[in-house]
């Protein structure tokens, strides 16, 4: 009887799909066009009406995909099985393995549907004794991809799970519709998490940046640059307070995304809306002002970071903030002068040394900062790729003052 109440639920294609070896797409008895979309539709509505269960449809959907894969409404209905099932098993606190797992397989039929060069490609399906042309729309594609990006966000966030999709640094090889999609897709979880932006912003500028500034304001490639500073503008809004360092990062990135789309006399158009302006103002207006640092060999040794360079070693400031205050210095002259910039103020620093009451923690102290930048810390953009031998610094770390020495 259950077997009976499945094979109706599921349709004569996708039963002959679970019922027969497996074979090619296109061969003799195997239906890959509008007779599995009808199939495929029969099975999706007997689950929803509890005809039958997903439990017992989904190896019919997964044949469906597998053995017709270049079939859309297959590979869609195979991506909603598998994040349903991942929903379910999440509803029944099942392990984050188990979540995970289906909401890879989920991934893995999105892949396979937006490599589709054909996804919204009309099939001819009997609806009784008529004929009917169906297409996926865009907003059942486009809101499906959504929900499987989510997830795998919200893995990462709740349970730790990461997947290969999200922390690999390999840029995509192509701006296409699915880096609109999941960069879109990005933009819409941060909009409801927003505490966690430092989650999903180097996701979606990775995805990004396979796509080109310079194209028409409609273009794939530009969409794509608008939802992702959109999303810049609003993590730098959430955090110019609390690290006004990261803000300024995440301005000059969409400054710069500004610059690219403003025509000339423009202060805004569809690829910058006002709204933006405005926002942008807002945090420009509460970012604090760059202090100043002159790099120059003559001139004199002035603190890039809270605390002046004359109290670094009084033994009164936090020790922390000396550090930090001395690997902002060290970053300006790098900035300004490159690798003969570091060594130029690193002289300047032993020689404030000489009135530090404990000279030789003073020189311990640079050292640690000096290594400290030298790893990357307090790096701009700037000088991320400049590099410092540590042998050029490791004399201060154990420095000791020259015995004195009897006059003759």
């Amino acid at each position: 009887m259950r077997r009976t109440a499945i094979v109706g639920a599921l349709g004569l294609a996708m039963a002959m799909i679970v019922a027969t070896p497996a074979q090619a797409e296109g061969e003799a008895g195997l239906d890959c066009g509008g007779g599995l979309v009808g199939s495929v539709l029969q099975a999706v509505k007997g689950v929803r009406s509890g005809q039958a269960s997903l439990d017992d449809l989904l190896p019919a959907f997964d044949g469906a995909a597998t053995r017709c894969p270049g079939n859309a409404y297959a590979l869609h209905y195979a991506t909603v099985a598998h994040l349903t099932k991942a929903q379910n098993l999440s509803a029944a606190q099942a392990s984050a393995d188990l979540i995970m797992s289906e909401i890879d397989k989920a991934f893995g039929f999105s892949q396979a549907f937006w490599a589709l060069e054909d996804r919204d490609r009309k099939y001819t399906v009997a609806q009784g004794d008529v004929p009917v042309d169906m297409s996926l729309s865009y907003n059942e594609q486009s809101d499906l991809r959504e929900s499987v990006i989510s997830a795998l966000l919200d893995m990462q966030l709740r349970a730790g799970k990461t997947h290969p999709y999200l922390s690999s640094d390999t840029a995509p090889e192509s701006c296409g519709d699915v880096a609109l999609q999941d960069v879109s897709a990005a933009a819409s979880w941060f909009n409801k998490n927003r505490r966690y932006g430092h989650v999903v912003l180097p996701f979606a500028e990775r995805i990004a940046s396979a796509c080109p500034n310079a194209e028409a304001a409609t273009s794939t490639p530009r969409l794509v640059r608008r939802s992702l500073a959109n999303l810049q503008l609003s993590r730098a809004s959430d955090i110019v307070g609390e690290d006004p360092d990261t803000a300024r990062d995440l301005v000059e990135k969409v400054t710069a995304y500004r610059d690219s789309v403003l025509g000339p006399g423009e202060t805004s158009n569809t690829s910058w809306s006002n709204h933006s302006v405005i926002i942008l103002e807002g945090v420009e207006a509460k970012l604090p002002q760059p202090i100043v640092v002159p790099t120059e060999t003559t001139d004199p040794l002035v603190s890039g970071g809270p605390v002046p360079a004359e109290d670094w070693f009084s033994g009164i400031a936090d020790e922390a903030q000396v550090m930090e205050s001395m690997g902002r210095t060290f970053d300006a002259y790098v900035s300004a002068r490159g690798s003969p910039g570091f060594y130029s103020v690193l002289g300047k620093m032993f020689g404030a040394t000489v009135h530090a009451p404990d000279r030789k923690a003073a020189c311990n102290l640079i050292y640690r900062a000096a290594s400290a930048y030298q790893q990357g810390k307090w790096r701009s953009s700037e000088t991320a790729d400049e590099a410092f031998p540590a042998s050029t610094i490791a004399w201060l770390e154990n420095w000791e003052p020259a015995p004195a020495t009897d006059s003759q």
